[in-house]
């Protein structure tokens, strides 16, 4: 045991802080990148198993059910029973309410994936190496210290995964769950970092053959978030979400999917921090702890979001009526009604 403190102690002699420019580069780390309002809202309902000890239902009311040759995809409108939290905005239909036809959310942690390469193995900690390696991974912040999560939500499937990629961003899909639903990158790496609207970037398939595109006719949400009135150049805007944009079913029948982009910019939560700064003991000072001054931050947050705008598959064109939440966010959309058309008659549906 008197081995193992002398070996911990020398390790954290040997890890060089700088001061001020430590511990904001401590803070970066860990740093999770957030979906837009409408897309968290996703993935409340449908990843969590219904539990009724706990209190966790999923109501959904049927809106509409479209035929796709002897297969029906249904849009529906979901509620979630786990609560509303503190700072929590509404989807486009609602707080707490959520119109998903299907959708992948990507929760960004530390570094997006695309970005940073990830952690290597140490070297041995020998010699002047004891030092120079704490110091070597503080100074190298372009490394990615987290995988993003990656969560699907489509026609009653959920599972979760994750992206690995080589030092050439060659990326491959490591599931998180264990089912028999199939993920696959179909894509190239700049379609995940730019943000492409046009290209399907990820392919689902079921256990039943049906295949989900997720990517593509606008269906891609971008976001960054950083603290607010920091100058300096905008962070980067990263990919969080992909829609469903095509499903085509065993049967060779298909249904298209399609979304306008809506950009929006907001600010959430007042965070405070603070450091305890422990300094070794010596002449001059006593080792006893010290407070350093509170840290007060806004979080200030850019989505580009998408909403859908219509369906279409054989006959059936489902339509997607949109306006503006007043006295919200600024131009934050919200459904107001669907159209559907058999081509026959319009079919007017309002949502209150």
């Amino acid at each position: 045991m008197r081995k193992k403190l002398q070996l911990l102690f020398i390790l954290f002699l040997g890890i060089n802080i700088n001061g001020q420019g430590g511990i904001d580069a401590i803070s970066a780390l860990n740093k999770i990148t957030p979906t837009s309002p409408n897309s968290t809202n996703f993935e409340k309902y449908g990843m969590n198993p219904v539990n009724l000890s706990a209190g966790v239902v999923s109501p959904s009311i049927p809106l509409i059910s479209i035929p796709v040759g002897n297969n029906n995809f249904s849009v529906n409108l979901n509620y979630s029973t786990q609560g509303i939290k503190v700072d929590e905005f509404a989807s486009i239909v609602g707080i707490g309410w959520s119109v998903n036809l299907g959708s992948i959310t990507r929760n960004i942690r530390d570094l997006a994936d695309e970005q940073g390469g990830t952690l290597k193995e140490l070297p041995p900690l020998t010699g002047d190496n004891l030092f120079n390696v704490g110091n070597s991974l503080y100074q190298d912040l372009t490394l990615d210290s987290e995988y993003d999560v990656f969560n699907v939500n489509v026609d009653g499937l959920s599972t979760k995964f994750m992206l690995e990629n080589d030092a050439q961003l060659n990326f491959t899909v490591k599931k998180l769950i264990k089912d028999d639903i199939k993920v696959e990158f179909v894509g190239i790496a700049a379609d995940i970092s730019n943000g492409n609207l046009n290209t399907p970037v990820l392919l689902v398939t079921s256990p039943n053959g049906t295949k989900y595109y997720f990517g593509g006719n606008g269906g891609v949400e971008t976001s960054f978030t950083r603290p607010l009135n920091v100058g300096g150049i905008p962070p980067t805007m990263y990919t969080t979400a992909w829609m469903v944009s095509r499903i085509e079913y065993v049967n060779q029948k298909s249904i298209d999917f399609y979304y306008t982009q809506n950009q929006i910019i907001y600010n959430d939560g007042i965070s405070q921090s603070s450091t305890i700064k422990f300094a070794v003991p010596d002449n001059t000072n006593s080792g006893l702890p010290q407070l350093l001054g509170a840290n007060t931050s806004v979080t200030y947050n850019k989505n580009r979001m998408c909403v859908p705008d219509r369906i279409v598959s054989d006959g059936t064109t489902v339509k997607f009526n949109k306006s503006i939440f007043s006295n919200y966010i600024s131009n934050y959309p919200n459904i107001t009604s669907i159209e559907l058309q058999y081509n026959k008659p319009v079919v007017h549906l309002g949502i209150k």
